[in-house]
């Protein structure tokens, strides 16, 4: 039996397996270097550091760093946590779909909503009339804008934590004889308005607490 075909034979196999091989190798360096862009974008976009996501997994910063330039993958149990942890589907953080740019929480409508209720149904002055359509205007603006425009996060929360600061003070101070109803009106609408950014408070708090 000549040794020509049977080597010819091996040497077609072994090239076939190392472009098998080749082939799986660039698809695992593409697969973790589209999880590491995701999972990059994504902790930036919730304006987080890589020390709070590794203490988060309970993993080393290095670990989270070694995920994000691809030269480790996590398994499919860490990806599980990340996914749940930045409130996002296994295929967004994967690639295997569009990352969704998260949106600011915010109940700035609610808080309108009260306000233009007690508006139109609580007496009140001229002068308390016309400030009241500015805070309903002003609120009207800034949910508008919080729609449209990707604001930071923490951003978000400071201007809500702000803007109810100054409803209370408006109601305290008693601005333009305002009427006790509508006073209980800007405290009740102040008290919406910080939901979220106390829900946003708490959150951290636990992450930072669970990583003890």
């Amino acid at each position: 039996m000549s040794l020509k075909p049977l080597n010819s034979r091996m040497l077609e196999t072994v090239a076939r397996l190392l472009i098998v091989c080749d082939h799986i190798m660039r698809r695992f360096h593409m697969m973790s270097s589209s999880f590491g862009e995701k999972l990059k974008e994504v902790r930036k976009q919730h304006q987080y550091t890589q020390k709070n996501v590794a203490e988060a997994l309970f993993v080393s910063r290095k670990t989270v760093s070694s995920w994000e330039t691809g030269r480790n993958l996590p398994d499919i149990e860490t990806v599980n946590r990340l996914a749940e942890y930045f409130d996002v589907t296994t295929d967004e953080l994967l690639g295997r779909n569009k990352l969704k740019k998260p949106q600011t929480p915010s109940l700035i409508g609610v808080s309108v909503a009260i306000l233009l209720t007690g508006r139109l149904t609580i007496l009140a002055t001229s002068a308390m009339l016309i400030f009241s359509d500015l805070w309903i205007a002003v609120l009207i603006g800034a949910w508008l804008l919080s729609k449209k425009l990707q604001i930071p996060l923490k951003v978000s929360m400071f201007s809500e934590v702000l803007l109810a600061v100054v409803m209370w003070s408006s109601a305290w101070q008693n601005l333009f004889s305002m009427d006790f109803s509508l006073q209980v009106v800007y405290v009740l609408a102040g008290l919406v308005m910080l939901i979220q950014p106390v829900r946003y408070l708490i959150k951290v708090k636990f992450n930072k607490l669970s990583s003890l």
